[in-house]
């Protein structure tokens, strides 16, 4: 995955596209050459919006998911009549959200409590490790 990544990446700049890849895997699966300038040429989102709390996912009713993989899985049954900043403070600080986030809260390996890249990887997509054994996914730096 890393190394396909490399190669986007390469396409894309000589494209001279503007361009924001998003990936859902970790940040040690890309080659150590590559991977500094990649992080830092802005033109990569990395790690989840679950644990940043920035982002929502609505389903096809309005109800709201902890993310894309929870299709049928909403928060709660009520759909929100009105979304302003209060609503979403609340929301992110709700049981349920909170109780969600706990659950993420832990490494995928022991190798990654001690990365520096970790703020901004996240371990990638935790629903990938969560089903496999993340000693294999997360391969450390």
């Amino acid at each position: 995955m890393g190394k396909n990544l490399c190669n986007i990446y390469d396409l894309m700049n000589e494209s001279g596209l503007s361009y924001t890849i998003e990936i859902s895997f970790p940040l040690c699966l890309i080659p150590k050459e590559y991977r500094d300038e990649i992080i830092s040429s802005g033109h990569i989102y990395t790690g989840c919006h679950i644990r940043r709390g920035s982002g929502m996912i609505f389903d096809t009713d309005f109800k709201i998911l902890p993310c894309n993989h929870f299709v049928d899985m909403p928060y709660k049954k009520e759909v929100p009549s009105q979304i302003n900043i209060d609503y979403i403070n609340n929301f992110q600080n709700s049981k349920e959200v909170t109780a969600f986030k706990d659950k993420l809260r832990f490494y995928p390996s022991t190798k990654c409590s001690t990365c520096e890249l970790w703020d901004k990887c996240g371990g990638g997509c935790f629903t990938r490790w969560l089903f496999k054994n993340p000693e294999t996914y997360c391969i450390g730096i």
